[in-house]
């Protein structure tokens, strides 16, 4: 029975500590299938595949449409297997903050991607947060500054 309490708090913290992301990728590196779970509806209007076989390419397929004209170069850059292998090699994990659009109107966000913390070599994490807001604070206190 405490083993399944334990368990259950784990799911919960994990749920808790996820609701932040607007989307989380489970990534096999293996065969690059994946499995993505969703937050928002906002983000399943976009039409993004939710599971695949090939998740770097069907990636690098989304940016053309759902990332700012500006902040495509750096995410096709960023989302390459080998690329972003090498950007989490010694590393805990990797962030890109970019613009993604919805309904034509551009919104600050950022990816996190990690390795499995559990030494599973052969899936990465890749979470989708929404820090739209933040930046807008941001942008708004510099101006007051200024």
């Amino acid at each position: 029975m405490e083993k399944i309490k334990d368990i259950i708090n784990g799911l919960r913290i994990a749920q808790a500590l996820a609701s932040d992301y607007i989307s989380i990728y489970y990534v096999d590196i293996k065969d690059d299938s994946f499995i993505e779970y969703r937050s928002t509806d906002e983000y399943q209007e976009l039409g993004i595949e939710q599971a695949g076989k090939d998740f770097f390419a069907i990636s690098k397929r989304n940016a053309l449409r759902l990332i700012h004209p500006e902040d495509q170069a750096a995410f096709i850059e960023a989302i390459d297997k080998e690329h972003l292998l090498a950007a989490l090699d010694g590393r805990h994990a990797f962030m890109l903050n970019y613009r993604m659009m919805f309904d034509g109107v551009p919104k600050y966000v950022q990816l996190k991607a990690s390795r499995m913390g559990d030494g599973d070599a052969r899936h990465i994490v890749i979470g989708i947060l929404n820090i739209d807001e933040l930046v807008q604070a941001r942008e708004a206190l510099q101006k007051v500054r200024q």
